[in-house]
């Protein structure tokens, strides 16, 4: 059987489902297309490939070794938003997907990120809506009856949850230029100076912090002032001598600008696990899916 080449990207896109899921049945149910289809697309591409890619049983389905290399091949491939949208699959995507789809986020990513690629789908799939709930609370996902979440932190999957880790963001030590009286040249100093914490007042927070070659160190704060808005905390750092602990994301054109300062850069503080959360665990509908992987692309896509 010979593969067209204008079938190429539908057959792979459909390899890469069915590789996630294990199932003919789930893949098919995903990407809405029959079963039959997943399986004559697969067969075509095993064909094409010269290869198995899937040892097949009554109950999963698994990868071979060569299907494992191919996936890590055609990865970088898929993982390209322009090629992905214009595989339609199934046929004419973007324009026959609809319905409601909602996502929460907290105020930093939702305000700086989120918003941008969201305008970007919803150009892309103009009869998806999107609601978008900004909020610094994690709130309940089943009860609020919401698709989809960005939370920082780690995440575990559920009965109803899939948590996918998509990105890691890198967390500053940071002080307005102008408030810096005196330079802060060790830990100890650090220690002492006031701190500005996230979330709520702080008597014993402890900051883990890794040094030059790996070299590990803990410090003990108490914050004198504190907010669950990272913007809230950048206004805050006008207070004399103040610092704080803020997202590379958010502070890093301040930092350009000489704004911002960063505190004893060689010790760093450990990055945060971004995480988008699924409320139907991995059996989304289509337009969920589309959005879900979209964000996955675009988060993954940069710098954080």
């Amino acid at each position: 059987m010979k593969l067209e080449t204008s079938n190429i990207f539908e057959n792979l896109q459909i390899f890469k489902f069915l590789a996630q899921t294990g199932s003919f049945t789930e893949c098919g149910r995903i990407l809405n297309i029959p079963k039959s289809k997943v399986s004559r697309c697969i067969q075509a591409l095993e064909e094409k490939m010269g290869f198995r890619l899937f040892y097949r049983t009554t109950r999963q389905v698994q990868l071979t070794p060569e299907g494992k290399a191919l996936i890590e091949k055609i990865n970088p491939l898929l993982n390209s938003f322009e090629q992905i949208f214009e595989m339609q699959v199934p046929s004419n995507l973007q324009s026959s997907l609809a319905g409601e789809v909602s996502i929460t986020a907290p105020e930093d990513l939702g305000i700086l990120l989120l918003s941008r690629f969201s305008t970007e789908f919803s150009r892309l799939f103009p009869k998806i809506k999107l609601e978008v709930v900004i909020t610094n609370q994690a709130i309940d996902l089943i009860k609020e009856n919401v698709d989809l979440a960005l939370r920082v932190g780690k995440m575990k999957n559920s009965s109803h949850i899939y948590a996918k880790k998509i990105a890691s963001i890198q967390m500053m030590k940071v002080q307005a230029v102008n408030n810096q009286i005196k330079k802060l040249s060790d830990l100890d100093q650090l220690q002492q100076s006031p701190f500005i914490s996230f979330g709520k007042l702080q008597k014993r927070k402890m900051i883990s912090l890794m040094g030059r070659g790996g070299r590990p160190s803990k410090i003990q704060l108490e914050s004198t002032m504190a907010s669950n808005s990272f913007f809230v905390i950048e206004e805050f750092l006008k207070v004399p001598t103040t610092w704080s602990i803020l997202p590379k994301f958010l502070v890093e054109k301040k930092l350009i600008t000489g704004d911002l300062n960063e505190i004893l850069p060689d010790w760093q503080v450990p990055a945060e696990d971004l995480y988008l959360l699924n409320l139907s665990g991995r059996n989304m509908s289509p337009r969920v899916r589309v959005y879900f992987e979209f964000l996955i692309k675009k988060f993954q896509g940069i710098v954080l």
